[in-house]
């Protein structure tokens, strides 16, 4: 159950905060004064676009939180899914900044914008006018059949689905063999080609490391064979070298030695480091011996980069990518090769694959016929409610036949009315007006709502296009659906106005040349206005009474 809704800097809404209750509660005010915001925030938290325009003018953020508290098993599996089981209050929030910024949050958790969908969605049921049009697009009808039949359908509609796409796939592969002789003939002699020359060329990356280093080694090789020589001329081969001045120290140490204990130690470490400096220069010479290149290396390092920065351009940007590519090939040119082994085989798991889909679909359409008869008893009662006891609601089928599946199944389904007795069902969206439309759109949501048992109910103005007598009818049903939910409604119809149990007006005021819209709860004397001024614009002496009655009709023991 929704508890509290928070509203910051949303258009017209400054701040504002609103606490509800269970049952039914309605929501009205006069045309303008900003009951569209109230339903534009709550979208924002059922994971709907951020339109920019709805921060309000002057700040550069929109901020909308609600807080809910529920035992609902279907919001306790989906909070456990993100690590956040166990817990009866669910906070979730959604920030929308001028540049572009969103950020969600569940319980102080960061959340994604569709991991926010899959929580707000087993939590609120918002209908707003579009779903009308959602009703009436007969594309939509197999998804709301397959919902409400989802223990017995689900299973069954996954498993078709995974073999729907294989069987896609085997075709996709089968396409692959429908080339002319020709170019298989061509394919074949290009794969072959280049999986040769891939193989013969056998580079690792172990030889390119080396091969680098070679070519960067040849680069520079009179520089570091001018390096050499200077640095083992300076060491022990020049009029003055290191090695002869360490030699010189080492003997006038040891001629002081005696005077200061130090100077032994020092002369001893001297010493060591004249044979470390003998050592290194004839390291050094014997690699500035061994460092003629031949021309033949540097061409053979040099042939072996060029074919591979060639084959870099061809086959992939290293040796990893390039063995990829030949194993891709070496599959391609197998199936090339065994061209009609590879067709039969596919063939043959296709021909079974088709046989095992066909099956699933028409167990799918056995069990959508069972769930499709439970669901017209359903709403046929529930349009009896709604004041529609002459109409006649059922559930159309049309099986494609085996060549046509589609990813649903062999299933067209479109949802027949008929509004009067003796008149014939007809495809819904061309027979229904549009104060039958709101009522039947009820009828479907009371069926719907039991079994998805989805706590609160937000109603956007599904008073359009009725009256009188029908708006009582509308009233009396989500006063009674108000029961096992909570049911909030945006209304401009007395009738529902007076059937709630918490009513609230939304008003829009000028307050320090700013205008803002505010919302307030209306106690019974109140409320008795309300009702009044949208019985007859008035606050008349009949007008209240009249007020009264109609509220006291729907809040009798």
């Amino acid at each position: 159950m929704l508890t509290t809704l928070t509203i910051k800097n949303v258009a017209l809404i400054s701040d504002l905060t609103i606490d509800f209750n269970g049952g039914f509660s309605v929501l009205s005010g006069e045309t303008g004064a900003g009951k569209s915001l109230i339903i534009d925030s709550i979208s924002l938290l059922l994971g709907e676009r951020a339109d920019r325009s709805l921060i309000s003018y002057g700040k550069d953020f929109a901020y909308v939180e609600a807080v809910f508290v529920t035992n609902s098993k279907l919001a306790k599996a989906a909070l456990k899914e993100f690590d956040l089981d166990g817990e009866d209050q669910i906070i979730i929030s959604r920030k929308i900044t001028t540049d572009g910024k969103n950020q969600c949050r569940v319980n102080g958790q960061m959340f994604t914008l569709s991991m926010l969908k899959k929580i707000s969605s087993v939590l609120i049921d918002l209908h707003g006018q579009f779903e009308h049009q959602s009703l009436l697009d007969n594309s939509n009808h197999i998804h709301i059949i397959d919902a409400y039949g989802e223990d017995e359908i689900a299973e069954t509609l996954k498993e078709y689905s995974a073999l729907y796409n294989e069987v896609k796939e085997i075709k996709k592969e089968l396409a692959n063999f429908t080339v002319d002789e020709k170019e298989r003939e061509h394919l074949i002699d290009l794969y072959s080609f280049q999986a040769d020359e891939i193989n013969a060329a056998n580079f690792s990356e172990e030889e390119i490391n080396e091969l680098k280093d070679k070519y960067v080694k040849f680069a520079h090789g009179e520089k570091i064979k001018n390096g050499l020589a200077q640095v083992t001329n300076l060491l022990s081969d020049g009029n003055i070298s290191a090695n002869e001045l360490i030699t010189k120290s080492v003997v006038t140490l040891n001629d002081i030695a005696s005077y200061d204990e130090r100077l032994a130690k020092l002369s001893e470490r001297l010493g060591s480091a004249k044979i470390e400096v003998d050592d290194i220069s004839e390291t050094l010479k014997d690699i500035l011996d061994s460092e003629e290149i031949s021309e033949e290396e540097i061409q053979r390092v040099n042939s072996r980069l060029d074919l591979f920065s060639n084959f870099k351009k061809k086959y992939g940007q290293s040796v990893e990518e390039i063995n990829v590519y030949y194993e891709d090939i070496t599959k391609k040119l197998e199936k090339l090769t065994n061209c009609a082994e590879e067709v039969d085989k596919l063939t043959e798991r296709l021909q079974k694959s088709e046989k095992e889909l066909l099956v699933l679909a028409q167990e799918l359409t056995k069990k959508r016929k069972n769930t499709a008869k439970i669901f017209e008893n359903r709403v046929n009662n529930e349009l009896n409610e709604v004041g529609l006891g002459g109409a006649a609601f059922e559930v159309g089928f049309n099986e494609l036949n085996a060549d046509n599946l589609n990813v649903f199944g062999q299933d067209e389904i479109e949802f027949m009315f008929s509004a009067n007795v003796g008149q014939p069902l007809m495809p819904l969206a061309k027979v229904i007006s549009g104060g039958e439309m709101s009522r039947f759109m009820l009828a479907v949501k009371s069926v719907t709502t039991q079994t998805q048992n989805i706590e609160t109910m937000i109603f956007d103005e599904i008073d359009t296009g009725i009256s009188g007598k029908m708006a009582q009818v509308i009233a009396t049903k989500l006063k009674k659906l108000g029961v096992g939910h909570q049911v909030l409604c945006v209304s401009h119809m007395a009738q529902i106005c007076a059937a709630g149990d918490d009513n609230y007006f939304i008003l829009k005021e000028t307050i320090d040349n700013k205008t803002q819209t505010s919302i307030k709860k209306l106690n019974s004397e109140e409320k008795v206005l309300e009702v009044a001024r949208l019985i007859s614009s008035s606050d008349s002496e009949s007008a209240k009474v009249h007020a009264k009655e109609l509220i006291e009709n729907y809040h009798k023991n």
